[in-house]
């Protein structure tokens, strides 16, 4: 699991068939909504097509469900504190 406070990028992970991501964010310490995404990346920086959720919010939670195959970071855009825990069947 990965969790943060604003901008981050988890540590790498490999990955080979089905896997999620369960993600969630809380903006209570800003008083108000903040934005919440991420987006997948290879070790040496390229971008993959691994978009997260794109929330605007005081909070949420979710599962998203990926086939890329790999290795990979994510890194996420928030202003808010957030969690990504990243599972493979």
């Amino acid at each position: 699991m990965a969790t943060g406070s604003g901008i981050g990028t988890t540590s790498a992970f490999a990955v080979s068939g089905s896997w999620t991501v369960l993600w969630k964010y809380d903006c209570a310490a800003l008083g108000g909504p903040g934005p919440f995404d991420f987006e997948g990346h290879t070790t040496d920086g390229s971008a993959t097509g691994i978009y997260g959720p794109a929330q605007l919010g005081t909070g949420g939670s979710g599962v998203l469900h990926y086939t890329d195959v790999g290795t990979f970071v994510l890194v996420v855009n928030s202003q808010c504190n957030w969690a990504l825990l990243v599972a493979s069947p």
